[in-house]
């Protein structure tokens, strides 16, 4: 398919302005997925709020005095069926791809997928919450005897960013057989919480020293956002479950700030780069090459460092996007551009 261009537009200092409109497109040419989009699953905090606090024992868990990492989530059904068949008397707490088993004084975490081994950089979850809980909590005054510069926590959004950004149209013009660039976010949600101030420098470098701390990285941020299942058992048996929104309540502000601020890359890509736009898929935009450095220089200007590679569209339809990578990987999305804000897009490996 041949490749068909729109009419260029000349770029200005305005075409950095992330709230300015771009007159010739409209929304109907993206799949872009940012309405009711929780990946929290319930949709407002008040929502969650109302109709479990009662249910919750603030004393909860504070009785824990070890924690112990037991690999992977495959080692979980395990240790369940051990404290069910022994009759015992425990918690399972569940949130995003964390479980923990609590029996006693004793805390058992598992973590990652079925099938896959358990993610390195775990340890960046509770330090991650350790400096946001010294941000909320304030610094302590001896003098005074009390805690000052206490942070507020962001407002969790009613409406939530969704970052895979699809435009339909330009895709259709750019067509298949031709080379894109993909160009992705170094280190993309680990750099935004510590652009943020929400993070300190050592617990940001202790996040980057080894690139196998990747899968740690995105769960220490991804866990801000979660809210924990709670399942009682007793005597084996489960007696009660209820959903506890304490942490996200506390917590979730400061997941869906590093949500927003990509959120606010995205935009800027889009409208300063127009008809060269072409996808933007969680921490990776593609673009058309010949905007390589204009694309760079606004990621720059955000505060990122970018790698990138070159993929050629395989094929475009109205239900799925493929392509494959210079390294011989093909991947695709999933989509539909006539439902738009009802899609749920992932991106896939083949």
């Amino acid at each position: 398919m041949a490749k068909k261009k729109a009419k260029k537009t000349d770029i200005t200092e305005d075409g950095y302005s992330v709230m300015k409109p771009m007159k010739q497109v409209t929304m109907e040419d993206f799949s872009i997925f940012d309405i009711e989009k929780d990946l929290t699953k319930p949709q407002s905090n008040k929502e969650v709020s109302e109709n479990q606090e009662l249910n919750i024992n603030p004393r909860d868990f504070l009785e824990i005095e070890s924690n112990k990492h037991c690999g992977s989530v495959d080692n979980f059904d395990r240790y369940l069926a051990m404290y069910s068949d022994s009759k015992s008397d425990f918690t399972v707490v569940s949130y995003g791809v964390t479980k923990k088993i609590i029996y006693g004084k004793y805390s058992f975490i598992f973590n990652g997928l079925k099938g896959e081994k358990k993610p390195l950089g775990t340890h960046l979850i509770s330090m991650v919450k350790k400096d946001i809980d010294k941000l909320i909590d304030g610094v302590y005054n001896e003098v005074t005897g009390e805690y000052e510069n206490k942070v507020k926590p962001p407002n969790i959004p009613d409406k939530k960013p969704y970052l895979t950004f699809i435009h339909h149209r330009n895709l259709d013009w750019f067509g298949t057989g031709q080379e894109a660039l993909a160009i992705d976010i170094n280190h993309c949600y680990w750099r935004t919480i510590f652009l943020l101030g929400r993070i300190t420098p050592e617990t940001y470098q202790k996040g980057i020293e080894k690139n196998e701390y990747k899968d740690g990285r995105l769960i220490a941020v991804g866990t801000l956002g979660k809210i924990l299942t709670v399942r009682k058992y007793k005597a084996g048996v489960k007696v009660e479950e209820y959903v506890d929104d304490r942490d996200y309540l506390r917590y979730g502000g400061f997941f869906w700030e590093v949500i927003c601020k990509v959120y606010a890359l995205l935009i800027d890509l889009w409208q300063t780069l127009k008809e060269d736009f072409l996808m933007f898929l969680t921490d990776c935009v593609v673009i058309d090459a010949s905007k390589r450095d204009l694309a760079v220089q606004i990621m720059e200007k955000h505060g990122y460092g970018t790698k990138e590679y070159k993929i050629v569209f395989t094929d475009i339809t109205e239900t799925k996007v493929a392509w494959i990578t210079d390294k011989g990987e093909k991947k695709h999305i999933i989509h539909n551009r006539l439902l738009n804000n009802n899609d749920k897009g992932k991106e896939q490996k083949d």
